[in-house]
């Protein structure tokens, strides 16, 4: 069933629909997932269905873009790693920037979190301070993120 041609509009409209009840697609994510199974001729078509979704708000790239920043920031990546997956789905920098905005005071707080959950139980924060940052940074956090992070990690440490 998943690998059979689409061959008009309406079998299009429901095979995008089937993966749109599972998930949030971007319309360039989507365009991609169904593209394969499409003719060559029928490529214009997919652009009207996948346009007609937009218009009934039943595909968006902002809704897509929120969902998905969500649950990496849960998952405690960083703003630069989730900006880039978002461009690579083909999510505009506009929405992006609209939607990051919104965790611009969390950064600072999932930053210490990620790096607590890493190095703050084991004590063993003034053995390698390079390796903590390379850790946050292949994480998606800015520098000054990461600055705070250990900052507050090193004020956790003299505490104890």
């Amino acid at each position: 069933m998943q690998n059979t041609p689409l061959v008009d509009a309406s079998s299009i409209r429901v095979a995008a629909i089937r993966f749109l009840a599972r998930r949030e697609y971007s319309y360039c994510e989507l365009y991609e997932r169904l593209k394969p199974r499409i003719d060559c001729q029928l490529l214009p078509l997919l652009d009207v269905v996948l346009s007609a979704l937009q218009a009934q708000n039943l595909l968006c790239d902002q809704r897509f873009c929120e969902s998905y920043v969500r649950v990496k920031v849960a998952a405690g990546q960083g703003p630069l790693k989730i900006k880039q997956a978002l461009f690579h789905k083909g999510v505009t920098e506009s929405i992006i920037i609209t939607v990051l905005a919104d965790y611009d005071e969390q950064w600072y707080d999932n930053a210490f979190r990620v790096w607590y959950k890493r190095f703050g139980r084991s004590g063993e924060y003034l053995n390698d301070q390079a390796r903590q940052i390379r850790f946050l940074q292949s994480r998606g956090f800015e520098f000054e993120h990461i600055q705070a992070a250990l900052q507050q990690g090193r004020q956790q440490v003299s505490e104890e």
